[in-house]
């Protein structure tokens, strides 16, 4: 891991902490490990606040647009989940979002945007929780 990238970690989790829904050092670690300088694809399942969850996650979504395409974001997919098997007693969830990126370092880069920054907080009012799948694409 180079220094730039452990400096990197370190600012993201200085901005967005080690719990609940944002990556701790170690998973900013194995995401730059899987993707090494190529595209990554990310898998999130969603889990939402009753009531009120799929409301803010949209505004949270419209919020992080911006950010979202100045990291060279691609929605690949985002939907209702059906139904859900193989997962225990976590296969519940409501919605699945799919997106992939041209590098580690253009996801990170989200992370660290001003108008990503903001908008997380629609994300924490939105999300009970969540289980992300990173792989290279």
């Amino acid at each position: 891991m180079s220094g730039e990238n452990e400096s990197l970690i370190a600012r993201l989790v200085g901005l967005h902490g080690e719990g609940g829904l944002a990556p701790t050092a170690t998973d900013w670690r194995r995401i730059f490990d899987v993707a090494g300088d190529g595209p990554l694809t990310v898998v999130n399942l969603l889990g939402f606040r009753a009531v009120t969850g799929e409301q803010a996650y949209h505004r949270y979504t419209r919020a992080t647009a911006g950010a979202f395409e100045r990291a060279g974001g691609e929605l690949l997919y985002f939907g209702t989940v059906a139904h859900a098997f193989g997962l225990g007693d976590h296969g519940d969830w409501d919605a699945v979002i799919v997106t992939r990126y041209p590098s580690a370092r253009a996801l990170a880069d989200m992370w660290l945007d001003d108008d990503f920054i903001a908008a997380h907080t629609h994300r924490h009012a939105a999300v009970t929780r969540s289980r992300v799948l990173v792989s290279a694409a």
